[in-house]
């Protein structure tokens, strides 16, 4: 039999794993998921899905073919895994411009319920981390950026439980076993399956076994054996790949990062501001210059 005890934290967890899933359904069905204007990469993951569940199967980009006309011949543009989840959903009904924002909207709300209960489990006092899944859950930059076709929520969930593993452990049947299975390895690769920036979850796995080479090697090993299937459409497909990464890198000449120029860029570089139809307060800047220190800080122990 249960306690009382017992009883009430079961309760707890489960409010907060349901309190994402449920502020970020109101938000789907709410005004908050209306697009004023389509968004051009929204075409560029469904049309994808769309060439390769039907017959014949193409993975192909057609609607950027007029810019870079070997995207009708292969796609490295975009990576699979969005593509492949959108599609066996459009096959099982969810299609359209508001149902298939149930993706992003869900890798979001998981990534919140996740973290809430694995924070209540280690401890945190339940009307902290409620608090914290609030903000969480209405930050409206997570908002923004989970209402649009895009992956970058997906390899957020992704990043959390592996940040979250590297930090506290993985559970014990997710151990690394024989040649072939290591939970980070498996992470990274989900990660870029789905999208070329999750390049950014490698420096948390280096920095954490900076001191361990052959931990190194050996996460490094079994990712390309998971990217091995993606890596052998590069050596199929090899002059068209190149082709298409000079057409994506070519932007940056034109588009060029400025966030480590100055003090300042820095500052502002952390909030997302492509879209905001107002530049952000000046006041953030005190919140960004905390979270670089924090993150700093966070560096520095994991690498001890």
């Amino acid at each position: 039999m249960w306690s009382r005890h017992s009883s009430l934290r079961a309760l707890s967890l489960l409010m907060l794993f349901l309190l994402p899933l449920l502020l970020v359904g109101g938000m789907w069905l709410s005004p908050l998921a209306f697009s004023p204007v389509p968004w051009p990469d929204d075409s560029a993951f469904y049309f994808v899905a769309k060439e390769l569940f039907q017959w014949p199967p193409q993975w192909v980009m057609l609607p950027q073919a007029p810019f870079e006309p070997t995207y009708r011949i292969f796609n490295f543009n975009t990576m699979p895994l969005y593509p492949i989840l959108i599609g066996i959903g459009r096959w099982i009904g969810i299609d359209g411009t508001l149902p298939i924002k149930i993706w992003p909207l869900l890798a979001w709300a998981l990534s919140g319920s996740f973290l809430a209960v694995a924070l209540h489990r280690k401890g945190l006092p339940f009307f902290f981390v409620l608090i914290w899944t609030l903000a969480f859950c209405l930050d409206p930059e997570l908002r923004w950026a989970s209402m649009l076709l895009r992956p970058e929520s997906l390899i957020g969930l992704f990043g959390v439980l592996l940040i979250w593993g590297l930090t506290f452990g993985f559970p014990k049947k997710w151990n690394p076993r024989s040649w072939w299975w290591d939970p980070v390895a498996c992470l990274l690769a989900l990660s870029a399956y789905a999208h070329f920036n999750a390049i950014h979850l490698v420096f948390p796995v280096l920095l954490t076994f900076l001191h361990s080479p052959k931990r190194l090697m050996q996460i490094a090993g079994k990712t390309l054996l998971y990217l091995s299937p993606w890596l052998l459409c590069i050596a199929f497909h090899f002059s068209i790949f190149c082709q298409q990464m000079e057409t994506q890198f070519r932007r940056f000449t034109y588009f060029r990062m400025r966030i480590f120029d100055s003090i300042s860029h820095m500052a502002r570089g952390l909030f997302q501001g492509l879209g905001n139809p107002t530049p952000w307060p000046e006041e953030l800047q005190y919140a960004s210059g905390f979270l670089w220190v924090l993150m700093l800080l966070s560096a520095g122990l994991v690498s001890a």
